[in-house]
């Protein structure tokens, strides 16, 4: 394979033709996720999760028999629950987004011929890479021959594929 790298150019046509080197998240808006909690969302609104939808039974049930006392209170703690539920999943995905930041994995890359650090969400198709002990592979990638090292042989930790 090519061992020269990409210049800057080539890189830059490359980004706009593929994209950044990250996978595509689904953002949910806030109306989204809240209405997941009340309906208990399970394959994308067409069924809901047991639990929400038993209360939803119940509550039908008591407006249904004119109960509106039971029909208030199961409304409420159904409502409180899942209140309570989007603000623990809002703060948990608040943490996972500032952890994601701060471990936003960098790559070492020939650009230009010259050996530079950028973020892995730069690299493109066609990027040489140097990989050291430890270090997380940050893209699909083939291994090239170590023309200082022929013959030798490396070892990769898959346990996190």
């Amino acid at each position: 394979g090519n061992t020269d790298g990409l210049t800057t150019a080539e890189a830059s046509i490359r980004q706009a033709t593929y994209g950044f080197n990250e996978f595509k998240e689904i953002k949910v808006g806030v109306l989204g996720r809240l209405w997941k909690q009340f309906w208990g969302d399970k394959y994308h609104g067409l069924i809901p999760k047991p639990i929400p939808f038993m209360m939803w039974i119940a509550i039908f049930v008591s407006l249904g028999t004119g109960d509106f006392a039971d029909f208030a209170v199961i409304l409420g703690l159904h409502s409180l629950n899942c209140l309570m539920a989007f603000y623990e999943e809002t703060k948990a995905g608040n943490a996972v987004a500032a952890l994601k930041a701060a471990l936003a994995p960098k790559a070492r890359v020939k650009r230009d011929g010259t050996w530079v650090n950028l973020p892995a969400r730069e690299l493109v198709p066609g990027d040489v890479l140097m990989l050291k002990i430890g270090d997380i592979v940050p893209a699909d990638c083939q291994l090239l021959e170590d023309p200082q090292a022929p013959g030798s042989s490396c070892d990769l930790d898959q346990s996190g594929l």
